[in-house]
């Protein structure tokens, strides 16, 4: 069946106009040879079960819902470094950006393209979200890709060097939402390998503690979902159903951290009606889900034991996601 569907996407790329084709293979990481059973550690790259793709540099991690059950570590949304719900799909990459009192740490993950690179200019998307989980919440800029001729591995790790065709210039702090990383390059090389990360050592990345209560941020952490590579400027999909800004200031949660309970207030001059709203562990378990029609209202909490959830509000077909620690 997995060559079956292997033949059937190759064909399909084949069919559609050269200049829209996504030149990433299995760019959402849906496609796996076997579900994420831990994080990686050496000797045991997980990346490398989401086919095509495998660690460039150091060993990231691969996350997956099919990991809830068992492997709650590498489970979605929720897992061992965070909550975030896949922006396309069922699974995500994870990889280290920055770690502080240790010089140049990085974690690469990489793939060949499907098809050479075409010189000249091209278009590069991708979504990064900063874990949320205490203590991996440093944020830090120059997140971004840079493709090469060759290979690169654990054992034969990409340089840091200061180089990147693509990257942001901003720290990204946002541990809610999928943050779009784009833009567009000229290459001078029939490339045939791309690869993801922070390729900036550390006298040359900027970085952000986003503290949470007494813990201390001392590692930078981001999830990379939804990968186009592509003569298309517009060829990654569009965020589909996520809040947007204006309704999302007249949401508010709090407190955060709680002790026993919520207060979600929705600032809107009509009465909000069949508002859905879900509370999920870190084992991707739905405690929480109910249907109401108020505009403020509270969710009691206190037989919910220490912890980090996730709050999932379903308004006006709209989606907020928000991060909760349980004191």
């Amino acid at each position: 069946m997995k060559k079956l569907i292997q033949v059937l996407t190759i064909t399909l790329l084949t069919q559609v106009n050269a200049n829209s084709q996504n030149l990433v293979p299995n760019p959402s990481f849906e496609i796996y040879t076997a579900c994420p059973d831990n994080i990686s550690s050496p000797g045991d790259d997980q990346v490398l079960k989401a086919t095509g793709w495998s660690s460039f540099r150091e060993t990231s991690d691969y996350f997956n819902t099919c990991a809830n059950a068992t492997f709650w570590q590498a489970g979605v949304p929720s897992n061992v470094v965070g909550v975030q719900a896949a922006r396309d799909g069922k699974g995500y990459l994870g990889l280290a950006t920055f770690v502080r009192n240790t010089a140049n740490a990085r974690e690469f993950i990489g793939a060949k393209l499907t098809t050479t690179l075409t010189i000249g200019k091209n278009f590069v998307n991708l979504f990064a979200n900063l874990a949320g989980k205490p203590g991996i919440t440093l944020a830090c800029n120059k997140i971004g890709v840079r493709f090469s001729k060759n290979s690169f591995s654990v054992l034969n790790p990409a340089p840091i060097n200061n180089k990147a065709h693509v990257y942001t210039t901003v720290k990204l702090i946002d541990t809610m939402n999928w943050v779009k990383i784009s833009g567009s390059f000229i290459a001078d090389s029939a490339y045939k390998y791309l690869c993801i990360g922070n390729f900036f050592d550390d006298a040359n990345t900027d970085t952000l503690s986003m503290n949470v209560g007494l813990y201390s941020s001392n590692l930078s952490y981001y999830f990379i979902d939804d990968v186009c590579v592509s003569l298309d400027s517009l060829c990654s999909k569009n965020p589909v159903g996520f809040m947007n800004s204006n309704l999302r200031r007249g949401i508010n949660i709090y407190p955060n951290p709680f002790i026993n309970k919520l207060t979600v207030s929705i600032d809107t001059e009509e009465k909000v009606e069949k508002l859905l709203y879900k509370i999920i562990n870190h084992l991707g378990q739905s405690i929480i889900e109910q249907t109401i029609s108020e505009n403020k209202f509270e969710v009691l909490l206190d037989e919910v034991p220490s912890g980090i959830y996730m709050f999932c509000l379903i308004v006006q077909g709209q989606l907020l996601k928000q991060t909760l620690i349980k004191e």
